[in-house]
């Protein structure tokens, strides 16, 4: 146990204690900030005067549709129906968005500006990508650069049996991959902190739904997020130790899994129309897609389903990795 720890500990040294580590970092903090910069310049200098006079604005337009003639020529040629039922439809629409910035108001929960938790969970989806990106490189590398740098030889000539340096290598990946996130989850929170704090420190927002107003805890979202997208990384990471196992490639490995992360998608729509496309890993290893729910990945897709078909497709991918670099041939 010892050992395995030791090799852990020295995967994890090499990785903090380069160059392009560190320059990461300051990317990510210099994404972050350019992000932020961006935000600021659309933020509301006032939110609660904005939100009463949209307010003000939305109940206009509903005393206009009220009062408007049904004369009207365009709205004459659908018919009386049609056009009554078109009006209820925008009256209720704008009393639901009216109904929902008063909540804001009330509840002191802005709208059109940024808070400290609604900067981080915005910034995820557009740094998220790029720390996968970097979490990919790493992962081909750790492995394949063993066996194109000679080292894997040395490693092996001491009492370390190879099971034990193939699962070190993959927890290795996995812990990077989570302290990856943990700095962008700090540094995206002090960064929105500091710029915004003064707007509201609320941890809630709100959206409607079926009518009724849904309060969402940004807390609890930002967690789930996170968890997914690490998730999400974890995924890529098997099928990237497995590719770079066979290989011994690292950019051959990198650029599979990048195809499989970005391009997959699309590539799985080829069999849209074939039972087993919607047991595809690249249809379920983006869990984040539940948490919305605005769109799923194919019809009757569950969070339930998606996970264990994630899990069995991890199972496969680390078992075969772990078998064909049990048997690798190191000369």
């Amino acid at each position: 146990m010892k050992l395995f720890i030791k090799l852990i500990i020295n995967e994890m040294y090499k990785f903090f204690f380069q160059k392009k580590t560190i320059a990461f970092f300051v990317v990510i903090v210099c994404l972050l900030s350019f992000f932020a910069y961006v935000e600021g310049k659309n933020d509301v200098t006032n939110w609660r005067k904005d939100t009463e006079q949209r307010i003000v604005d939305m109940q206009k337009e509903v005393e206009n549709i009220k009062n408007a003639p049904e004369q009207n020529d365009e709205r004459k040629l659908e018919g009386p129906g049609q056009t009554e039922n078109m009006n209820k439809s925008m009256i209720e629409g704008f009393q639901n968005e009216i109904k929902l910035l008063q909540y804001r108001l009330d509840h002191d929960i802005p709208d059109h500006t940024q808070t400290p938790l609604r900067f981080v969970y915005s910034a995820v989806g557009n740094i998220a990508m790029i720390i996968i990106l970097y979490v990919i490189v790493f992962t081909a590398d750790i492995i394949a650069g063993e066996f194109s740098g000679g080292t894997i030889r040395q490693i092996l000539v001491k009492p370390v049996k190879r099971w034990k340096l193939f699962l070190a290598k993959f927890t290795s990946s996995v812990l990077v991959n989570i302290a990856l996130f943990l700095f962008f989850l700090i540094a995206a929170s002090l960064i929105g902190f500091i710029l915004y704090s003064g707007n509201s420190s609320t941890i809630y927002d709100v959206r409607m739904v079926d009518g009724e107003i849904e309060k969402i805890n940004m807390i609890r979202h930002l967690s789930l997020e996170l968890l997914s997208q690490i998730f999400s990384a974890v995924i890529i990471s098997t099928i990237t130790f497995l590719i770079a196992t066979i290989t011994r490639k690292s950019a051959l490995a990198t650029v599979v899994s990048f195809v499989v992360f970005f391009g997959g998608g699309m590539i799985s729509e080829f069999f849209r129309e074939y039972w087993f496309y919607k047991y595809l890993i690249t249809q379920n290893f983006q869990l984040s897609v539940f948490l919305t729910k605005e769109w799923l990945p194919y019809e009757g897709a569950t969070f339930g389903t998606s996970l264990f078909i994630c899990l069995v497709y991890s199972f496969v991918f680390f078992t075969a990795g772990l078998l064909i670099f049990n048997k690798r041939d190191v000369y």
